[in-house]
């Protein structure tokens, strides 16, 4: 009875997760592979990430971190004792790229494996960024209806299929777009005018630190003006434009 005797081999299956933030100079990426090993436990993974600077690689309890090297476009991660079974790693990478660029465009990674499983993308922007995919440039996405990450409508969501992958977009910044929404309440006696008035924001794309607001400047002087967010009274603070040096006659915004 013929016997050929043969070291025991891995079966590694890499499922990988990627999640991909489009900010106003760098564009950031988290990945997140889950990994099952049968047979022989393995020591360390591969990944092609070629152009990516690495933030952050994880758990402390499976990686050495402080071990992790990378050349060739191509990232080695030793792990900190023999795997076997299944574990989850973290990556958190970045790359720049200049506030000027209307376009941004990458390769997604590339898991060393004997199965590599069907990856789930979602790619976000800044609220004042909008991404409109190149379908002419973009390779192995094939693109999903979903409502996002976080909840975010508008997440761009893809499907991975095969090897490698490409994503294209031109990319533009969106002014500030503020509306508002007016409703005043006033009690006329002979004595007093009081007014309530409720403004209702809706503010897109940028977000609003403060607003300004015109009164009549005897209102203002009379101390009778309050100005509240929801129920929080705010501190007011004159705009430099009409300080107290200024001439204008009472009654003038």
């Amino acid at each position: 009875l013929p016997l050929q005797v043969k070291p025991l081999g891995s079966r590694v299956v890499i499922e990988p997760e990627y999640a991909y933030a489009v900010r106003g100079g760098r564009i950031e990426l988290d990945a997140r592979l889950r990994i099952s090993v049968r047979g022989r436990p393995i020591t360390d993974i591969e990944l092609g990430l070629d152009g990516w600077g690495i933030d952050a690689v994880g758990p402390s309890s499976l990686v050495d971190a402080d071990a992790i090297t990378g050349s060739g476009g191509k990232l080695r991660i030793p792990l900190v004792k023999p795997l076997t079974g299944n574990g989850t790693v973290e990556i958190r990478a970045a790359r720049t790229i200049a506030r000027s660029d209307e376009r941004v465009a990458w390769t997604l990674p590339v898991p060393k494996a004997n199965l590599v499983g069907s990856a789930s993308v979602t790619i976000v922007s800044d609220s004042d960024i909008e991404l409109v995919p190149d379908v002419e440039l973009i390779r192995g996405l094939v693109r999903q209806a979903a409502s996002g990450r976080g909840g975010d409508s508008t997440a761009l969501a893809y499907r991975l299929e095969g090897a490698e992958a490409a994503f294209a977009a031109a990319r533009r910044f969106l002014p500030r777009r503020i509306d508002a929404m007016i409703s005043t309440h006033a009690v006329i006696d002979r004595s007093d005018i009081v007014v309530d008035e409720t403004i209702r924001y809706d503010i897109a794309h940028v977000p609003l630190a403060s607003v300004s607001l015109a009164v009549p400047r005897s209102v203002h002087e009379s101390g009778g003006l309050e100005v509240r967010y929801q129920e929080t009274l705010l501190n007011l603070r004159e705009s430099p434009e009409r300080s107290s040096g200024d001439s204008a006659a009472a009654g003038e915004p």
